[in-house]
């Protein structure tokens, strides 16, 4: 099963962005705000910026589509940082690696409210 939440969130929490970047094929790409952050080493670099703040975040997987080795997840998150929270949704695509792991692709996070 591709669900990659529990990792995610897990890594996050922790404060580890090097573990976060490996959830990611190497020219990933995940969508921000301001534009699209490519590349697993780029990616580690905006999650070492983001935790340095230790925030925490919570995410539930709401669905996941397979075809083959290509798979959408659909999930529910919320972030709190320093007092300030925000949620929102968001989707990725992961694909099947050649040792059965999956890694993300795409990740575009979504804001709904802060």
């Amino acid at each position: 099963m591709p669900d990659l939440n529990p990792i995610f969130t897990e890594s996050f929490n922790s404060g580890d962005a090097q573990a976060l970047s490996e959830l990611y094929e190497k020219d990933a790409v995940f969508h921000t705000p301001t534009g699209p952050v490519s590349g697993r080493e780029a990616i580690r670099m905006m999650y070492a910026a983001m935790l340095a703040g230790s925030p925490t975040i919570e995410s539930r997987t709401r669905q996941i589509l397979t075809c083959g080795d290509i798979a959408l997840i659909t999930s529910e998150w919320s972030f709190a940082s320093g007092g300030a929270t925000s949620s929102g949704t968001s989707v990725e695509v992961v694909r099947r690696q050649p040792d059965g792991s999956w890694m993300y692709i795409i990740d575009e996070p979504r804001i709904l409210r802060r």
